[in-house]
């Protein structure tokens, strides 16, 4: 290997994060050990391969997912270079003119933690509704409608029900809506729900208030879809209902 790390968060191991790492067509990956160690090979002739046309100095790109269940840790994604952003802050760009890419160990790598926390609820209890349900944000700018929504972030509820997110400050009109998803064990008894804040979206600081909670919501249409001949159930299909205007 010639790009070695071991994350860790508050002085203490993550094991079993996920780092992947890609130029153009070309990736590789690694989970952590136990130890939160992780090591993985920047192939130079590989990357030449997938990507011919290529040369010079290239970003790499980094993305990183915490562990399954662990909403103390969150997920990002930078390239070689970024400033502020671990991993890719000690990376340098790859070289394709030289014959390797030059080792890089960072022995402690600090991962991201959240800065906004949110709890998802189960709406016939008020209580959490448990680990698997999906939490995504979008922003938009008031002051630029023109551009439309964008996904900023998203992650996993764990076993609390607590989805950990890191979302960068943007500017002062921008504002958030918030998309909870249930488990995928409950995509029968919960459903999902976007909330806007009454149409007003939610501020950075609304957003990242301490305590915030969202509540799934309960069905009012139950379909069963079919496979073809109309006797087996179609498992893991996906169904869409959309709102048309015949006028």
């Amino acid at each position: 290997p010639n790009l070695k790390m071991t994350l860790v968060l508050n002085g203490s191991a993550v094991p079993y994060a996920h780092v992947g790492i890609g130029i153009g067509n070309w990736w590789t990956g690694s989970q952590a050990d136990a130890q939160g160690r992780i090591s993985l090979f920047v192939d130079r002739a590989a990357i030449m391969a997938a990507n011919p046309g290529l040369t010079s100095l290239t970003d790499i790109r980094v993305w990183i997912d915490p562990p399954y269940g662990n909403s103390n840790m969150v997920r990002w994604d930078c390239n070689s270079g970024d400033t502020g952003k671990p991993i890719c802050s000690d990376l340098t760009d790859i070289d394709l003119n030289a014959t390797s890419y030059a080792s890089v160990s960072n022995n402690n790598v600090t991962v991201l933690g959240p800065n906004a926390r949110i709890l998802v609820k189960d709406p016939a209890t008020n209580l959490s509704v448990g680990v698997n349900a999906w939490v995504g944000i979008f922003a938009y700018d008031t002051a630029l409608p023109q551009n439309g929504t964008q996904w900023v972030g998203g992650g996993n509820s764990d076993v609390d029900g607590y989805v950990g997110l890191n979302i960068e400050t943007r500017t002062a009109t921008t504002r958030f809506t918030v998309e909870v998803n249930p488990p995928w064990n409950k995509r029968v008894s919960l459903t999902r729900v976007v909330y806007d804040n009454g149409g007003a979206g939610y501020t950075d600081t609304e957003l990242k208030a301490t305590g915030l909670s969202f509540a799934l919501g309960t069905p009012n249409t139950v379909i069963t879809v079919k496979a073809p001949g109309g006797v087996t159930d179609n498992k893991f299909g996906w169904i869409g209902i959309e709102e048309v205007d015949m006028t």
